[in-house]
This record gives structure tokens, sequence and C-alpha cells, in this order.
């Protein structure tokens, strides 16, 4: 596993991507994806934390992902697995 998870800036919040997850995890996009969108949280929580957006892949494809903020990565991890190595996730409170 890598410890690189990407963060980037997005509208003045640090950020990283759903692909960015599935790729530090080792986990496929679409599993990522599928447990974002089955989180139990609140509307308004959700509106915050977990950006839909759209990358191209290789081929020039588009294709969903989400810009996860700390909160909502936090969220995702926390609800995914109780014994998932979250080390990666000091990363995210540097900014």
């Amino acid at each position: 596993m890598t410890n690189d998870l990407g963060i980037f800036i997005s509208n003045d919040r640090p950020v990283v991507s759903s692909r960015d997850i599935a790729r530090v995890f080792e986990k496929e996009h679409k599993l990522v994806m599928r447990a974002i969108r089955d989180l139990d949280c609140s509307p308004e929580f959700n509106r915050c934390n977990f950006v839909p957006v759209e990358y191209r892949d290789a081929k020039g494809e588009m294709h969903p992902e989400y810009l996860i903020t700390r909160d909502g990565f936090t969220f995702t991890v926390t609800a995914a697995a109780q014994n998932v190595d979250i080390s990666p996730f000091v990363q995210l409170r540097a900014f």
C-alpha cells in the first residue's frame, strides 16, 4: 500500500479523489464509488464532503469520481472497515 493520497486543493479545501483512495487502499474504484453512494449520512454532509466530478481516462472517455474532503474521507474509511490502516489520513491533517 502506498501512502501517497494525491491530496490537492479544490475550492480552497484539501481533497482527495475517490480514484486515489481506491489506489491507496488497493480496491476497485467502482467499489469505492458504491461505498460512497451507500454511506448512511445526511444529504447536507454528503453535499459538503463528496463532490461528484468526472475525469477523462486514457481512451478519452469520461467517468465519474468524487472529490472527498478530510471529513468525508474519515467517514468513508470508518464506515468501510474498522480494521483498515488509515495512516495515509495523516497527510490530510497537514492541511
